[in-house]
């Protein structure tokens, strides 16, 4: 399963929130993996799972869409649809940054989405500089090498 992934995951302790169809359709759950890309949760009961929930886990201010794929009994895997985590994560960074005391949740979607714009740029960016370093260190070994 680990091929698979595209993130790296993290084993957590958290505490989150699977909501299905309706609003009062909530679910607690453990989570117990947790990457930018999905999660694994476990809930106390079993219960049939759509396709696809919203997924929150409110110590971390995070809300996102999620597409089931895989079940075993009580124990779910997620992985996020839409905006990756980290750029939402990254946007609403910026966002607090700007402390003007608002709420993320109370934005407009456009206003958000200009958020989420610049923090995949932000990405984009550190991602472009992180493959120039490992270029340079390529080269360089390889000059020692010759050397």
């Amino acid at each position: 399963m680990s091929e698979r992934r595209s993130a790296k995951r993290l084993r957590t302790l958290l505490k989150g929130q699977i909501r299905l169809s309706s609003p009062q359709s909530v679910h607690e759950c453990a989570v117990r993996d947790l990457s930018d890309a999905g999660a694994q949760v476990v809930l106390k009961h079993p219960v049939q799972m759509p396709l696809e929930v919203d997924f929150e886990i409110p110590a971390r201010n995070m809300s996102v869409r999620a597409r089931l794929v895989w079940s075993d009994g009580l124990k779910h895997g997620l992985t996020f649809i839409g905006v990756s985590q980290a750029v939402e994560n990254i946007a609403r960074a910026f966002f607090d940054a700007e402390g003007e005391g608002s709420s993320w949740a109370c934005e407009p979607e456009g206003f958000k989405e200009e958020f989420r714009r610049l923090a995949s740029e932000a990405i984009n960016l550190l991602e472009k500089q992180e493959a120039e370093r490992q270029q340079v260190g390529k080269r360089k070994a390889k000059a020692r090498a010759a050397a």
